[in-house]
């Protein structure tokens, strides 16, 4: 673990110390104080300043990027080099040419490279995806979800986070999660974005995102750094909706088109799903709350790709996708008006 801020310390390490797949054998941290923290707290005998030389350690197999987003690049290519797989912590970079540069090291290297995307396999999104899939929606026209979480007024934010050119904000931090959900979801590209945005205390701290995508359907996402805790995804077809809250183990519910919210039926049908799948439901509260067990199920796979060789569900091409989605969100609450997604190569997180 490259990196010891607080998803490593609050996510991935209480995660990974119920994952019998794989062993914390190193970390990294320029900051010694953190350093010390966290490998006492976790029993980690190996500690390093530099990343360079946790990734020459012979007994790294693997190596997870979770340094401030401007270093993303720089400490991923040293593993890649080293030929140690990677699982970055989004955004894979704060410009285009970091991103493609990490995507020419992998491909020269043979060596595999993951997003650390970990809504993806949450247990509920998954679902609602294999849904719309299936067509059990109808067709999909619209997308919209919520991510607000003020646990960075609570814990004070680092230098970094408070900055756009540096990684920091609602954008870059939480709602690229979502621009990577848009694509999945949706299984389509995105065209066009129109964002605005508040910055009061720190860079983008109040967002809305409306965006069409190339295949006509619309998506609309909300991001908070100081609103109430939310997280939520709704897709709606001509057929049915689908609503899901992250945080809720009973947070999954299908809506039909003649469905009334408060009518008898409607309640009914709702108290049936929401006791729907109770074994998956006690397991995913054991493994910590259904937005947790997404990093347990996250590094169940990256360990499957270290070991098998295999290409991850979510690789750099992703990475980069969704960044470009973020950097042309970025230009659009910068002008006040609608960015081309294939215009916004030539934008990054500094300059725009």
């Amino acid at each position: 673990m490259v990196g010891c801020g607080f998803v490593t310390r609050d996510r991935h390490m209480p995660t990974l110390r119920r994952l019998p797949e794989v062993e914390v054998v190193a970390l990294a941290d320029i900051d010694s104080a953190a350093l010390a923290d966290v490998a006492d707290r976790y029993g980690v005998p190996r500690r390093y300043a530099r990343a360079e030389d946790l990734v020459e350690d012979p007994q790294v197999e693997g190596v997870a990027v979770c340094v401030p987003a401007a270093h993303h690049a720089e400490v991923a290519v040293a593993a890649l080099e080293a030929r140690k797989p990677v699982l970055i912590e989004k955004p894979v970079a704060l410009d285009l040419a970091d991103a493609d540069w990490l995507l020419e090291v992998a491909r020269r290297s043979r060596t595999r490279a993951m997003m650390g995307f970990n809504l993806r396999w949450h247990r509920h999104l998954r679902r609602a995806r294999r849904l719309a899939v299936a067509g059990e929606l109808g067709r999909v026209h619209c997308l919209r979800s919520v991510f607000s979480d003020p646990l960075l007024l609570r814990l004070g934010p680092r230098a970094w986070r408070a900055r756009r050119s540096r990684g920091g904000g609602v954008i870059l931090d939480r709602l690229i999660h979502h621009f990577d959900l848009w694509r999945l979801m949706l299984e389509d590209e995105v065209e066009e974005v129109f964002a605005v945005a508040r910055s009061d205390q720190v860079d983008d701290q109040s967002v809305i995102v409306t965006a069409v995508m190339t295949g006509g359907a619309i998506a609309s996402t909300i991001g908070l750094d100081d609103g109430a805790t939310s997280h939520e995804l709704a897709l709606y077809g001509d057929r049915e909706a689908v609503h899901v809250d992250c945080y809720r183990f009973d947070g999954l519910q299908r809506v039909s088109l003649g469905d009334l919210p408060g009518a008898p039926g409607t309640r009914l049908r709702r108290l049936a799903q929401s006791l729907d799948h109770p074994l998956t439901s006690l397991g995913a509260i054991r493994r910590g709350g259904d937005f947790n067990a997404t990093y347990y199920d996250e590094w169940r796979h990256f360990a499957a790709v270290v070991r098998e060789d295999r290409s991850p569900d979510c690789g750099l091409t992703d990475g980069r996708a969704a960044l470009e989605v973020a950097l042309a969100v970025i230009r659009s609450a910068s002008l006040g008006q609608p960015v081309k997604v294939a215009q916004s190569g030539e934008a990054s997180a500094s300059t725009a």
